[in-house]
């Protein structure tokens, strides 16, 4: 064998073993994030394989030149399935709600429909149960951060303590370089922690255009909150490795269920729903471009479907991520049956917004005591036929029951295309107007205008009454829910959902709380901010004030 052979083998072993050796593989393949192009020393973990001090040479390799697909920092993973956060258009009609001809005959002889609605094939339910709050003292005041521990408890912190070491010991190591180099990763504790939540909450209601503003010196951006709580390099180094583990199974969100999971377990210890419970639908979109920029013609906007179990007072009792076949009938079903498992059979009305239900599903709701009310396709399959070429007038209700009191209606209302709803506790029956609150019914993706007041008729049916009042539950939810934040451009896909269940959902149930517990009236913004002043445990913050702050819904009258 020839020398240059020899030595192009013995190049090729040590190639391969350095590869073998690394914990991440190349090198080339380490995360930066420093933004100079100066290396920055940092330890090496021993646990990891790689071994500390002067033994190992150090390796020079060429780094490649950045590309257009590299400049933005990428929200997933390796091992993500992307496919999953593909958003699908609430517009398209599913496969499954095409009637085939071998189901056709089936659904004609289940469902039985008449166009004579009658209030006796109703079947009259009443709840059973006790509402309100449970487990907690209702004689003492109880502070911001109180209400909040109730969700965001010890347990949850550590856990987020333990996988964020964790991770970046298994991450922010580069090789080559050793323990007498300055440190570059230091354990992040309980405190620190907490006042990492802190800060997530306080920029979620003080925007800025991304997250180094608030460190900025600029005179625009200037503000001295954040910087008395972490410096720029170690609130972004705790972000990039922030960390919740796995529920230990395969599914494509299992790097946040753990999260999801303790947190529904918090909500229910501590407030028991009413009669009444509303199931909403809302988007967790991953990047701002998805929001506000136009995508290309056949590139689907990356985001994730949540589907909340609320009350009247917009406290949440159960989160569930959607999967991205979520829209399909079966799926849909097992989802919300899931989600309701814990509420049934107490005789509850349930109330469904932006969601398309089924015949099914009410059917099964009935089953286990529960009345639905929501909207349906036109198309959906089990209904009627004849109510889709059923000529109207504006302002007109008809519809069609079958024996098991379930009923799809279609009404009309301004100019443009009908509705189609779904009960099982409503007739035709008018109830008087109210003159107080104008009847009004916007459902997802209207553009018609509602009627003004003085075309309000002096009855209306009681089924679009109903429908109307429960739109301000929907919009006061909307209303404390804040989708835009800076966090929003530089964490990855669970990191997004931890802060929108943390800053967000806790927040809002939170304030629930505190408003029941202590019978003070205080609005969102000001509880946002005595909460991050109570997180961060930092004394003489200066005055905090947002300037997008508007008037909020009063869901107490």
């Amino acid at each position: 064998m020839s020398t240059s052979e020899s030595q192009v083998e013995l190049g090729s072993s040590q190639e391969s073993t350095s590869e073998q050796g690394h914990p991440l593989g190349n090198p080339e393949q380490v995360p930066n994030t420093n933004t100079n192009n100066d290396p920055e020393p940092m330890d090496q973990d021993v646990s990891n394989g790689v071994q500390s001090g002067n033994s190992h040479p150090v390796v020079l390799t060429s780094t490649p030149e950045p590309t257009d697909e590299d400049s933005e920092k990428s929200e997933f993973e390796p091992n993500d399935q992307q496919s999953f956060f593909d958003l699908l258009s609430s517009d398209e009609t599913s496969p499954d709600e095409d009637e085939s001809t071998n189901t056709k005959s089936q659904y004609q002889k289940k469902h039985v429909w008449s166009d004579n609605i009658r209030k006796e094939n109703i079947i009259p339910l009443e709840y059973i149960g006790e509402c309100g709050i449970k487990g907690l003292d209702k004689d003492r005041k109880y502070s911001a951060l109180e209400c909040f521990r109730l969700f965001v408890d010890d347990d949850l912190i550590n856990l987020m303590v333990v996988e964020t070491n964790k991770n970046a010991r298994a991450n922010f190591v580069r090789y080559g370089y050793h323990e007498g180099f300055l440190s570059g990763w230091l354990d992040v504790d309980f405190k620190e922690m907490t006042q990492f939540v802190g800060l997530i909450v306080f920029m979620t209601f003080k925007r800025l255009p991304e997250t180094t503003s608030y460190w900025s010196t600029e005179r625009l951006y200037f503000n001295s909150v954040a910087c008395r709580v972490f410096t720029q390099t170690r609130f972004h180094r705790i972000l990039t490795f922030w960390h919740f583990g796995t529920d230990g199974t395969d599914g494509p969100f299992a790097k946040i269920n753990p999260v999801i999971n303790r947190l529904n377990e918090n909500f229910n210890k501590y407030k028991e729903p009413g009669g009444i419970l509303y199931v909403v639908r809302s988007t967790v979109f991953l990047r701002n471009k998805y929001i506000f920029e136009n995508q290309p013609i056949g590139v689907p906007k990356k985001g994730t479907k949540l589907l909340k179990v609320m009350d009247q007072d917009v406290y949440t009792y159960k989160l569930k991520i959607l999967n991205r076949t979520g829209c399909r009938r079966e799926e849909t079903n097992r989802d919300i049956t899931n989600l309701l498992e814990s509420f049934l059979d107490k005789g509850r009305l349930v109330i469904f917004h932006n969601l398309w239900i089924s015949v099914d599903l009410v059917d099964k709701l009935l089953k286990h005591k529960c009345h639905s009310i929501g909207m349906i396709r036109k198309n959906s399959r089990g209904t009627p036929k004849e109510l889709q070429s059923m000529k109207i007038e504006n302002g007109e209700l008809c519809g069609f029951q079958n024996p098991q009191g379930v009923s799809v209606l279609k009404w009309q209302q301004g100019k443009g295309a009908p509705y189609f709803g779904i009960t099982t506790c409503h007739s035709l029956e008018t109830v008087p107007s109210n003159n107080k609150q104008s009847f009004r019914f916007s459902p997802p993706n209207c553009s018609s205008l509602p009627p003004s007041p003085t075309d309000e008729p002096a009855e209306i049916p009681k089924f679009l009454r109903d429908i109307s009042l429960s739109e301000r539950i929907f919009d006061g939810h909307e209303k404390f829910t804040i989708n835009t934040s800076p966090l929003n451009e530089q964490v990855k896909w669970y990191q997004r959902l931890a802060c929108d269940a943390l800053a967000n959902t806790a927040t809002i149930n939170a304030l629930v709380l505190y408003k029941k517990l202590n019978k003070e009236r205080i609005k969102m913004w000001d509880f946002r901010d005595k909460l991050f002043r109570e997180l961060v445990d930092i004394k003489q913050l200066p005055n905090i004030s947002s300037d997008e702050e508007i008037e909020e819904p009063d869901l107490e009258d």
